[in-house]
């Protein structure tokens, strides 16, 4: 599995496996496509669980120059570390490492939060989801992510 993508209006979530440039490209479009339709700015959460690989250096470098064109498209903007253990350190030191360059590069990060779950991220949007938590926790379920 590379990324499995849910949406809800102006709600969007990707679960990632592994990442890839194409995957990250057709977020991209998606989140574009939905700003467009919505006629406002998204609320978008990334997520990673053990099964989450991380990516190499190249692709560190191009993750970071698209997360900046996607941060444009959002309002809120969520990274979601749902591994545990080892692998949640991991995680959590890469995202930390990618912020940093980010940040040198001149990005403005203030606005990505980084979290431990989706149910985080749910209750920390609130009003600014599109639908109930109750009813977006379900749907995400459904489609693949807990």
């Amino acid at each position: 599995m590379s990324v499995l993508i849910y949406a809800n209006k102006h709600f969007l979530c990707a679960r990632w496996g592994t990442i890839t440039r194409d995957d990250l490209e057709q977020l991209l479009t998606r989140a574009q496509a939905i700003q467009r339709s919505e006629g406002r700015r998204l609320v978008y959460a990334g997520v990673q669980y053990d099964d989450s690989s991380l990516p190499d250096r190249e692709l560190t470098r191009h993750l970071i120059e698209r997360a900046t064109t996607l941060a444009k498209a959002c309002d809120r903007f969520y990274l979601v570390i749902a591994a545990r253990g080892v692998s949640a350190s991991l995680h959590r030191t890469s995202v930390r490492s990618m912020l940093t360059v980010a940040r040198i590069a001149g990005a403005d990060v203030r606005r990505v939060q980084v979290m431990d779950s989706v149910d985080a991220v749910l209750a920390d949007a609130g009003d600014d989801l599109p639908v109930a938590r109750a009813v977006l926790r379900a749907e995400l379920t459904a489609a693949g992510i807990p």
